[in-house]
């Protein structure tokens, strides 16, 4: 509960149980495993396991996981296990509908603070990116 309570001071709401919150475990797995170059969290053996897995069962992560990437300097070691292409087509699914900025890639609100606490730096450009969604216009049929 002190812990709970201690990050709740700061503005970062953490759940009571947090196993139960797929999305806050999704996160902080696949930003781990960014961090130390191998899968943290799932039982996986590869990093491109991490990622697929993001792409397909978690795409409210895909911009911040793009940054993270990057941040982590990832992008070979995802190149180099991407055997079928498989994620190199994810990747250019994702970047198109992040161009419309399609809400179905829109973090959850919930993790952001957390996010920001742990990952200042990916959060930053994740709030930087999605702060250009809410000034572009819409365009009317």
């Amino acid at each position: 509960m002190q812990l709970r309570d201690r990050f709740a001071s700061r503005g970062i709401e953490l759940p009571q149980w947090p196993d139960h919150n797929e999305a806050l475990r999704a996160m902080l797995h696949a930003f781990y495993s960014l961090r130390t170059g191998k899968p943290v969290g799932w039982n996986f053996a590869k990093l491109i396991q991490v990622a697929q897995n993001v792409a397909e069962y978690h795409p409210r992560l895909m911009t911040g996981f793009g940054f993270a990437v990057k941040h982590f300097e990832r992008a070979a070691t995802l190149a180099d296990q991407d055997q079928t292409g498989k994620w190199r087509d994810r990747v250019t699914s994702a970047s198109a509908a992040l161009a419309r900025f399609d809400p179905a890639y829109r973090p959850t609100p919930d993790n952001l603070p957390l996010m920001r606490f742990l990952f200042p730096e990916i959060a930053a450009k994740v709030d930087a990116f999605w702060a250009k969604a809410d000034t572009v216009p819409t365009v009317s049929a």
